[in-house]
């Protein structure tokens, strides 16, 4: 059963759920380094407003950066 769960962090990621934005991205570039030896850093501006950007919005965000980085593994 644990790759129900795997499949569901994959729809929306924990760290995105419950932390939000910036500190999803930066947990996606932690573990990308930690499991490709490539250095991977984040910045997101400390004041950087998310309100005008729906959940969705910033899923789709996610999924942009998660793309590329799967793209520089490949």
């Amino acid at each position: 059963m644990g790759w129900v769960r795997d499949i569901c962090n994959g729809l929306v990621p924990p760290d995105f759920r419950f932390l939000g934005l910036p500190d999803a991205l930066r947990r996606l570039c932690y573990d990308f380094g930690d499991r490709t030896g490539i250095d991977c850093r984040i910045d997101v501006a400390e004041h950087f407003c998310l309100v005008p950007m729906s959940e969705e919005m910033q899923l789709q965000i996610f999924r942009i950066v998660q793309e590329a980085r799967n793209n520089v593994e490949k």
